[in-house]
């Protein structure tokens, strides 16, 4: 989360575009990265990351609007 969160505002507002996601997904992967096993093939690793970013969206847009 602590990657995250910092790519996120070095970027702001994460609906500000494709590549602004594209960018925060690409972070999500590189950190899993550092930990997942060799087992793991790209499409889990990108399903993984896309689970992962949308916790992330929501987890904002609910802290947006408290």
């Amino acid at each position: 989360m602590d990657t995250v969160e910092q790519r996120r505002q070095e970027m702001g507002d994460l609906r500000d575009g494709a590549s602004s996601q594209a960018q925060i997904k690409a972070a999500i992967i590189d950190r899993m990265l550092e930990g997942m096993p060799d087992e793991f093939s790209s499409e889990d690793i990108e399903a993984r990351a896309e689970v992962i970013y949308q916790y992330v969206e929501t987890q904002m847009q609910s802290a947006a609007v408290s």
